[in-house]
């Protein structure tokens, strides 16, 4: 792990659960916009289908 990774994680660590969820979700979304503006469609495809798999289990399907 690089020193970046090992900050990304201490910071992480202080979040509460509920927290962290909302912060993947959001950065799914993120980099699915930043894919499309680049015209890489798959990477975006997949990055939509993280997000909305995120969303099945907020909204009571599964928990993670």
């Amino acid at each position: 792990m690089n020193i970046g990774e090992k900050n990304i994680i201490k910071k992480a660590r202080k979040k509460s659960i509920k927290k962290l969820k909302e912060d993947i979700r959001k950065e799914c979304l993120l980099v699915a916009l930043a894919m499309i503006k680049e015209g890489e469609t798959r990477k975006s495809d997949e990055a939509i289908r993280v997000y909305m798999r995120l969303e099945e289990r907020k909204n009571g399907k599964k928990e993670i």
